[in-house]
């Protein structure tokens, strides 16, 4: 099993988006929101999700998507690590 953590960040100026590429990934992460839309696909992985009070398991070939200001935050239920 691959463990190298990788974050890539990637920013368009034509179109205006953002893409971000986690792989590896294991941390929690905190209740928070995004003053835009996310959409997201996770590649490996499952994941706990808590959004707009919700809880979700999510995995491998999910996709989400968050509303602008919706609240989430989401940890690994298992120790396997996230590529999102």
């Amino acid at each position: 099993m691959n463990t190298q953590k990788e974050r890539t960040v990637h920013f368009d100026q034509d179109l205006q988006i953002e893409a971000y590429r986690f792989h590896g990934i294991m941390q929690k992460f905190p209740n928070h929101f995004h003053t835009y839309y996310v959409i997201g696909f996770i590649e490996d992985g499952q994941r706990r999700l808590i959004c707009q009070n919700q809880e979700y398991i999510i995995g491998k070939g999910d996709i989400l998507l968050f509303n602008p200001y919706d609240n989430h935050t989401c940890e690994q239920i298992d120790h396997r690590t996230l590529d999102y």
